[in-house]
């Protein structure tokens, strides 16, 4: 199989509202109203489930199975020889439907000692519209101080100590394992994250979220010791984001990112040649045709394709204000 089209897969009944930004960029239907996350060629669950988030083909056939069949066709032979069938990457369409509360996320180190997890969480965002973030306290902050907050469940205290960055549709935000953030309402994204599902909540109390849920099931003090209390200078924390006006940007994220995952940016006037590598491509805007081993696919605004290391995939007629995404795991001679 040269392409695969990836199908919508929302987990339901998340703890925060969203979904319509997401069916309206994909033209499907639907009315559920906690549905905020469509996870694309997914081969990760959401944290303590079985099956819940890994994506399906339409016949039914789990995606991750597909990979293991082949995966040097998926992946190529260098990412096959270090990371095997594991793809490396998650990728997400979020609709926040509301701000979500302020987390974060384990690094690799604390989630192998703590959650027998090879991989914590990294994350990065690509906008797809204008919206306002949190990242990171504004100063230096003790064990204590973060105690409290997080005790207190005092949102707009927690909030304050936080620094709101507005950001713009074709901006980049790399999140760094430990960084304290928050999304704010209305914000629409793609997400590229190392593959697990762990969050660690400093905020619960307007939100419908289980006890056992807050800190992966971790005690309060193990869990908050992983969170980085370092303020953010104003030039480290615009150190974390590029802008898409940034002239001819093709990697779109800060090179610190590049070592967890990749975005690549697709345009009309863009080389027709896909590179290679094993990517999950989003298409944001306009028409076209991809091209691979003499199969032609149609795509426009929200079609989700898998693109194998050896599809040799072309761009055909795009539209003038074609605009797409390729989300690509580490490479592995990077890692």
């Amino acid at each position: 199989m040269p392409l695969l089209t990836i199908s919508s897969n929302q987990p339901p009944e998340r703890f925060y509202k969203g979904g319509s930004q997401i069916r309206s960029f994909r033209r499907i239907a639907g009315t559920a109203t906690h549905e905020p996350e469509d996870w694309l060629a997914s081969t990760a669950t959401i944290f303590g489930e079985d099956t819940l988030g890994l994506s399906k083909l339409e016949d039914g056939t789990l995606l991750k199975d597909v990979f293991e069949e082949d995966p040097s066709h998926y992946f190529g032979a260098e990412h096959v020889a270090k990371f095997g069938s594991n793809p490396l990457l998650l990728t997400k369409l979020l609709d926040a439907g509301q701000r979500l509360p302020v987390h974060y996320h384990p690094n690799d180190d604390f989630a192998c000692e703590h959650l027998g997890s090879p991989h914590g969480k990294n994350e990065a965002w690509y906008m797809l519209n204008d919206a306002e973030v949190y990242l990171g306290f504004k100063r230096d902050m003790s064990s204590d101080e973060v105690g409290n907050l997080v005790s207190e469940q005092d949102s707009s205290a927690l909030l304050a100590c936080l620094n709101r960055v507005e950001v713009n549709r074709g901006d980049t935000v790399y999140v760094p394992a430990g960084l304290p953030h928050a999304i704010g309402s209305g914000a629409f994204l793609v997400e590229v994250q190392e593959p697990t599902d762990q969050s660690i909540l400093m905020e619960w109390r307007d939100f419908d979220i289980k006890e056992s849920q807050r800190f992966l099931g971790l005690d309060i003090a193990t869990a908050l010791g992983s969170v980085n209390r370092a303020g953010l200078s104003d030039r480290n924390l615009r150190s974390l984001i590029s802008s898409r006006s940034v002239s001819a940007r093709r990697e779109a994220l800060v090179p610190r990112a590049t070592r967890y995952f990749r975005i690549e940016e697709h345009n009309a006037s863009s080389d027709s040649a896909i590179a290679p590598g094993y990517q999950v491509l989003v298409v944001v805007q306009g028409k076209a045709r991809i091209s691979a081993q003499r199969t032609d696919v149609e795509v426009h605004q929200g079609h989700t394709l898998v693109v194998p290391h050896a599809a040799q995939a072309t761009w055909q007629g795009r539209s003038e204000y074609f605009w797409a995404i390729s989300c690509r795991p580490p490479h592995p001679t990077k890692w």
